[in-house]
């Protein structure tokens, strides 16, 4: 595939997930944030990659599930530790680490990840 035609790929893949990302977060808990959009841009991105190079359906989700796991970890150390913006804080759920990511969430992701994989699938087949 020609450069120019992966990065408009990747373009559309990273702008679906910055625009559904905060969608889902508005519709879940009310409310986002502008840096949610670029998280979720990249988680996207990363969710993308790792179902076009695992084909076991299981595994895509598990990988996709950590992958978003760590990009909120980055995130969070990024926009609510270092830039003091508050965005979240999971400090009152068990098994957080740090009040940026928690095992609750993780398992959110992984039931997020299975109606990624099939959308994946799909774009996978519609962009080539």
């Amino acid at each position: 595939m020609h450069i120019t035609n992966k990065l408009k790929k990747y373009a559309i893949i990273y702008t679906i997930g910055a625009v559904c990302y905060p969608i889902i977060e508005i519709l879940y808990s009310g409310r986002t944030h502008w840096t949610m959009s670029i998280a979720g841009g990249m988680c996207f991105v990363f969710v993308y990659i790792i179902n076009s190079k695992f084909s076991n359906f299981i595994i895509c989700c598990a990988l996709c599930s950590l992958a978003i796991t760590l990009t909120e970890f980055d995130f969070g150390m990024i926009v609510n530790y270092y830039l003091k913006l508050d965005v979240w804080n999971y400090s009152l759920y068990q098994f957080n680490f740090m009040g940026q990511i928690c095992l609750v969430y993780s398992f959110l992701w992984l039931l997020l990840s299975v109606p990624m994989y099939f959308m994946c699938h799909f774009l996978r087949k519609k962009l080539g």
